[in-house]
């Protein structure tokens, strides 16, 4: 084989076994212990007011968060760290073994990333299949659409009323949207608040949603915290206006970002652990590509410190405009999920982030292996 070439099926081979072997041992019995244990139980009135999930739809969803929640801490530092250590395996005699096959440095690379990614996923939908045969639930749920963020924190006053108007797309009757499916089992959420420098112990809000046709549905709420309020979509057509009254004493603020978030009648609820799979096998393959590339650098732990580093770097620097770097939204999917509900689809643009890792890590690898051959 040409040292041309990009890819090696005997080394992608030997990393899929290898991943296999040392990660899904300890994955499943972590599964087959948290599956066998009682799992967290049900508060009364935990469901909330205004929820449309019943207490079912959230029981299960509550089990999923408990395993998957294990699941992921288990499984992505496992692989990071292993991941971080291919190159001192390869420092420690496989990389001559590598250096007398027709094999050039990217393609050992590729090889081995594509291997470990593999293992890892594997591991997950298999993860997510145990965790659907636990919970033993195939009913409707509703899926995150998006959100609407304010700029800054609104402040209601006592008595007054603001009002706010979604985005064009929760019309909900425009071309491919059947908006008699969507009006009265869609929701909106929007998150509210005391006012941070105010001390008054309670607040009442009165929340409207209205249709440009002039349907409209209310919900009055008593707030003693941050707390998010709901209401059903109206029939009717048009854009929807949301309108918060301050109809107490205390001072209220809406709260950013996720300001309003709304809900659409989604498919089953077992969708929720494959979108988990999926978005974890995405971040995985994203922090293995650059857990390669660092170790080739740095040792093993530092490498894999260094793999959570990046994640930590661009969560400050582009603060909520982070969808496109893979797993980055992962611990919000989760919450969506042990509410009973099912998050929306992998962001098209993880892909983009996931082939930027991909380069970054590909060029460090090189990069690292070229020094080593330097030196000798």
């Amino acid at each position: 084989m040409s040292r041309l070439a990009l890819f090696h099926p005997a080394l992608f081979r030997l990393e899929l076994r290898r991943g296999l072997r040392a990660g899904l041992p300890l994955l499943a019995l972590v599964v087959a212990v948290l599956c066998a244990s009682g799992g967290p139980e049900l508060r009364e009135g935990s469901e909330g007011i205004g929820s449309s999930v019943d207490a079912g739809a959230l029981a299960r969803g509550l089990t999923r968060l408990w395993l998957w929640s294990a699941v992921l801490l288990t499984a992505l530092p496992l692989w990071v760290l292993r991941a971080a250590g291919t190159p001192a395996r390869w420092r420690a005699g496989e990389g001559d073994w590598l250096g007398s096959r027709p094999t050039g440095r990217l393609a050992a690379w590729t090889s081995t990333w594509l291997g470990a990614t593999a293992a890892g996923a594997l591991a997950l939908f298999a993860a997510a299949l145990a965790v659907e045969l636990r919970t033993s639930g195939d009913g409707p749920s509703l899926a995150y659409l998006g959100s609407h963020d304010l700029s800054d924190v609104r402040r209601v006053e006592p008595g007054e009323t603001r009002a706010f108007t979604a985005p064009e797309w929760t019309r909900w009757d425009g071309p491919g949207r059947d908006m008699g499916d969507a009006a009265g089992e869609a929701r909106v959420r929007v998150r509210i608040r005391l006012a941070p420098a105010d001390f008054a112990p309670r607040a009442t809000v009165l929340v409207e949603l209205a249709r440009e046709s002039g349907e409209s549905s209310t919900v009055t709420r008593a707030l003693a915290a941050r707390e998010r309020v709901e209401l059903e979509l109206p029939p009717g057509a048009g854009v929807p206006t949301l309108r918060v009254t301050n109809v107490g004493s205390a001072p209220l603020a809406i709260l950013t970002p996720q300001s309003f978030e709304f809900w659409a009648p989604g498919a089953s609820e077992r969708r929720a652990s494959f979108e988990l799979a999926l978005r974890g096998s995405a971040c995985l393959a994203a922090a293995l590509a650059l857990a390669i590339g660092y170790g080739t650098w740095l040792g093993a732990p530092l490498a894999a410190l260094a793999t959570l580093a990046t994640w930590v770097l661009v969560r400050v620097v582009a603060g909520g405009a982070t969808g496109w770097l893979p797993g980055m939204r992962l611990a919000r999917a989760l919450a969506f999920v042990g509410e009973g509900r099912t998050p929306e689809p992998l962001d098209p643009r993880a892909l983009a982030g996931l082939a930027a890792c991909a380069a970054l890590g590909a060029l460090a690898t090189v990069g690292g292996m070229r020094a080593w051959r330097s030196a000798t």
